[in-house]
């Protein structure tokens, strides 16, 4: 009898963007139909936006969206510009040091949640701005991946390239980061 393996599980935290339709999850889900992609948002997915079969969208707050994720069944939760810019209401305001260290607790809560959903050897990868990496490391210092230790690299033009919403964001001359912890296997 054959055993049948699950295909690997990618989370995507704030995957809907400007246009859904050249987000990370969508370009990823077209390009890997071998894998299944969860994409959580508190934006909609738009109802007339085409929708790969291996993506599943859930409207939610992060958190929120991560508890519907069983436990240790992630292989990899990636979200490029969201986790750690925003608090748990969808707010940005980084000139506030409340708000600062709001977004930053929020940030290490969700970190927590990811931690639970990945298997072992799951890996978190965030991509973030210059401005946010500080409040990132502090984020992963605080939450369930203490004591890991994250790798760092800024990511060349090429890869800034990949996704409309990084190419914007580029264009304000701001160096990109992709950060990445993993749960030990």
């Amino acid at each position: 009898m054959a055993v049948r393996r699950r295909r690997p599980l990618i989370v995507f935290l704030g995957n809907v963007g400007a246009d859904p339709m050249l987000s990370g999850s969508k370009v990823a889900a077209d390009m890997n139909r071998h894998m299944d992609f969860i994409g959580i948002d508190i934006k909609p997915y738009p109802k007339d936006a085409e929708k790969p079969g291996n993506l599943t969208q859930v409207r939610a707050e992060f958190s929120k969206g991560l508890d519907r994720i069983p436990n240790e069944s992630a292989d990899t939760i990636s979200s490029q510009m969201a986790l750690g810019y925003y608090d748990k209401g969808g707010n940005l305001d980084w000139d506030d040091d409340k708000f600062r260290d709001r977004a930053i607790g929020y940030t290490s809560k969700v970190m927590d949640l990811a931690y639970k959903k990945l298997k072992p050897g799951g890996a978190l990868s965030l991509t973030v701005d210059q401005k946010q990496l500080p409040a990132v490391i502090k984020a992963i210092s605080q939450s369930s991946f203490k004591g890991s230790n994250p790798s760092m690299r800024e990511l060349p033009p090429d890869d800034v390239e990949r996704t409309m919403w990084l190419a914007n964001y580029n264009s304000f001359g701001k160096s990109i980061y992709e950060v990445t912890v993993k749960k030990p296997a």
